[in-house]
């Protein structure tokens, strides 16, 4: 599904620019997490060429039980092995239950060197959303248009790379929360429309100039209706930026999504399950 064509979503959007400005922040955030910063206090942010040590998520789907499905059945319908299915929905036994919603893998069993992020990681790019997303969160006076912040950022960087057309602008979806479960869902369409493919690195989660983490609802401290979205700007110290910008205090709490900017897509193989 393309989040361009969605006709409900082109019925709805100049109702979603008003949307996204909606509260971002919990208003009973922790204050030890979120550290709002003012204009003065953002400084420049560090180059960094060097690519991350990141690998390519694990993509899923999901998948409503229907009756008389079983492990077996759904594994041998989407050519994934059992294992995989039940290790990213955590379950423990064979038995799953109608209604039951569980998360397909796209990519099973994949090896170390086709989840390797070098040959996709855009310097450029990533170091270009950095900057953008930084002069946004500074010049803002407003807390609350989280999406808001990141598209435009997107939108800038793509067109200063000559990725996008000049005078048209992105398009996200209504909340930080939706876009989320669309980029899970749509990884192909993600990395099309937006060059960016979701991300993994080491524990607790990878910090570097460029990366986009976004926030399930109610998640970290963030609005319980429509979730967060944030580009990491400097690492020295930890800066993240949409419609204001904080220094990371703490990484208690990991987000839900991760996306790198990329250079070229992999080919349609990649995406398949198997």
């Amino acid at each position: 599904m393309s989040i361009y064509t969605h006709t409900k979503f082109k019925k709805l959007f100049t109702f979603v620019l008003l949307s996204t400005a909606v509260a971002c922040i919990n208003p009973h955030h922790d204050e030890d997490y979120l550290v709002l910063l003012q204009a003065e206090d953002m400084n420049p942010i560090e180059h960094s060429p060097k690519t991350p040590d990141l690998k390519i998520s694990q993509y899923w789907f999901s998948h409503q039980v229907q009756k008389g499905e079983s492990l077996y059945s759904i594994s041998k319908k989407y050519n994934v092995d059992i294992k995989s299915i039940k290790q990213i929905n955590k379950i423990k036994r064979n038995q799953i239950y109608f209604g039951h919603s569980l998360r397909i893998p796209k990519l099973s069993k994949l090896s170390s060197d086709k989840s390797d992020i070098s040959d996709l990681w855009d310097s450029e790019y990533a170091q270009t959303l950095a900057k953008e997303s930084l002069l946004f969160g500074k010049k803002s006076n407003t807390k609350g248009s989280c999406l808001r912040g990141v598209r435009i950022a997107l939108t800038r960087s793509m067109q200063k790379l000559g990725m996008f057309p000049e005078k048209q602008r992105l398009f996200l979806g209504e909340s930080a929360h939706f876009f989320k479960d669309w980029a899970i869902n749509n990884v192909k369409e993600l990395c099309d429309q937006y060059r960016l493919i979701p991300v993994e690195g080491h524990q607790p989660y990878p910090i570097h100039p460029g990366l986009i983490y976004v926030y399930h609802k109610g998640r970290c401290g963030f609005s319980k209706k429509y979730g967060h979205v944030e580009t990491v700007v400097s690492t020295k110290p930890t800066m993240l930026c949409s419609d204001n910008c904080r220094i990371l205090k703490s990484k208690s709490c990991k987000p839900d999504l991760i996306l790198a900017p990329c250079k070229s897509c992999p080919n349609n193989n990649f995406y398949s399950a198997g």
